[in-house]
């Protein structure tokens, strides 16, 4: 209803995976289950994007202003404990906040486009 989201990631960027993407490779994966025995796949999408990026894409592809509004973490919690989400869940969403903060999330395998071809972009995702 604000036209926000509200994370304490900063400037911390992500590199978001569409569940298109995730089906493709998993997919790929069942057709030839030999192939890929012992292997591990990290699963990324194919650019880190900011979250003041994702605002802006999220705008542009809905036509309504979305802005990201950056908190410290401990505002973070006390906003998601007033509404009353457990404390498992708070942890858990202040902590991947912090993975994001910290650049942790940032990484692009080419996992997906080896496994799937040519991988969807956050834009692409939020047109759809």
């Amino acid at each position: 209803n604000e036209g926000a989201f509200y994370v304490a990631a900063g400037e911390g960027a992500t590199s978001y995976v569409s569940s298109h993407d995730v089906a493709a490779a998993a997919a790929a994966i069942l057709v030839e289950p030999a192939a890929h025995v012992g292997k591990t796949y990290e699963l990324t999408g194919p650019e880190a994007l900011t979250n003041p990026a994702v605002a802006a894409i999220i705008a542009a592809a809905t036509g309504k202003e979305v802005r990201y509004v950056d908190l410290p973490p401990e505002k973070l919690r006390a906003g998601m404990e007033a509404q009353g989400m457990p404390g498992w869940v708070l942890d858990g969403m202040v902590g991947l906040a912090n993975v994001k903060a910290q650049g942790w999330a940032a990484q692009v395998s080419p996992h997906v486009q080896e496994l799937a071809g040519e991988s969807e972009t956050f834009a692409a995702f939020a047109a759809r």
